[in-house]
Formats: C-alpha cells, sequence, structure tokens
C-alpha cells in the first residue's frame, strides 16, 4: 500500500491528476492495475474519513492511524469491491470498510482500557492552539450530545455528518432506507431534548 496518511512525506504523486473528473469505478480499475493510481482514490476521500474516525474514536491520533488503516485495507481488497451501477458505490464500500475498523478497535478499547495516566498523556499530546479554542469547544459539545444518542441514530447522525446518503448510510449499516430514516428521526428527537428544544418550548417562545 503506497499511501498511508496525506500528509506523509512518503506519499508518491498520482499520476492522476486529484481533480480528474473521472468517476469512482474509473479509478479502481486504473489503482488495481498500478498502485501509485490509488492516490486520487485516496486524496477524494481521506478527509472525509478522517473526520467520521474522530467523530467515533474523540481522539485525533487514534483517527488518524484507524482512517490510514481503512486505506490499506480498502486497497488490499480491490478485487472486492464491485460495482453496483450507481453513484456512490465506492463512498458506501469504503465506509463500510471505516465502520468495520471502528467497531474493531471499540472492542480493542473495551478488552484493553487504558490507565489514566495513559489517558493524561494522550491529551496533553493532542491539545490545539488557543486561537482554535472557541471551534474546538464547539464541535466538543456537539460531539458530547451525538455521543449521548441512542445505539442505531447516533450511527446515522456519524455517517450524516461526513455526507453519506441515506442509500450509502443504508448499505453501510446493513439496514433499509426506511430504517435509516426513522433512525434519524429519533436522532433529531433526542438531540432537541437534550438541547432544550421541545415542543412544548417552542410554544411557549410565542407566547
Amino acid at each position: 500500500m503506497p499511501l498511508l496518511r496525506r500528509n506523509s512525506a512518503q506519499r508518491p504523486e498520482a499520476r492522476i491528476p486529484p481533480g480528474t473528473g473521472m468517476d469512482d469505478v474509473a479509478l479502481v480499475a486504473a489503482a488495481r492495475g498500478d498502485p501509485h493510481d490509488f492516490a486520487p482514490l485516496f486524496l477524494r476521500y481521506w478527509d472525509s474519513v478522517l473526520r467520521y474516525c474522530t467523530v467515533r474514536l474523540h481522539d485525533h491520533h487514534d483517527a488518524e492511524d484507524a482512517a490510514s488503516q481503512v486505506f490499506v485495507d480498502a486497497y488490499a481488497g480491490l478485487h472486492r469491491f464491485q460495482d453496483r451501477g450507481r453513484a456512490g458505490s465506492f463512498r458506501s464500500w469504503l465506509f463500510t470498510i471505516a465502520h468495520h475498523e471502528i467497531a474493531n478497535r471499540h472492542r480493542y478499547r473495551v478488552r484493553h482500557p487504558a490507565s489514566p495516566l495513559e489517558d493524561m498523556e494522550e491529551s496533553l499530546g493532542t491539545n490545539q492552539k488557543v486561537e482554535q479554542a472557541e471551534t474546538i469547544d464547539e464541535l466538543a459539545r456537539m460531539t458530547a450530545l451525538v455521543r449521548e444518542l441512542s445505539d442505531r441514530p447516533r450511527e446515522v447522525v456519524e455517517l450524516r455528518l461526513v455526507g453519506l446518503t441515506d442509500r450509502e448510510i443504508a448499505e453501510v449499516l446493513g439496514i433499509t432506507g426506511q430504517a435509516v430514516r426513522q433512525a434519524q428521526s429519533r436522532a433529531v428527537a433526542q438531540l432537541r431534548i437534550r438541547m432544550g428544544v421541545t415542543p412544548h418550548a417552542k410554544r411557549n417562545s410565542h407566547d
């Protein structure tokens, strides 16, 4: 696998420009023929996969490792990808890999809990610049609210936040589109309650 991190000094130059108009299926076909041609797919989806891993893992370094592993697994499994003849097929497939990678890491955390000292060291090692504090604080509050959702609504919201469609979310989670919409409705209702925006509160605001 020639690519692990977007900013890696070892990253080869993509022979197909990142801004190319080629669709995912054509890029997959090119990558199957030459490892270096996986670069455009990596560059196209790295940011969204990293955002998803960060939201799920709540730790930037762990999220980077997870995202890197997702692309390692995707590259190794390119021969298993099957074009379903519609836009988003590769993205759905890629985020299915990401979903499984996150699940594996959560299981590992449960079996190997970090000590308080390790938690503190990790926190100190990932502090952001002071000027970013307000943005980070807002993101932390939203992430905390999402974490309080029940499992299925939370999974749907996390995938929605990185831009996946109903159909793509359904494929990643192995559920129907109707189940996705129902879970999203439950998520919205739960978030309204946690944010204090209830139907009763709305009516009172007009009194």
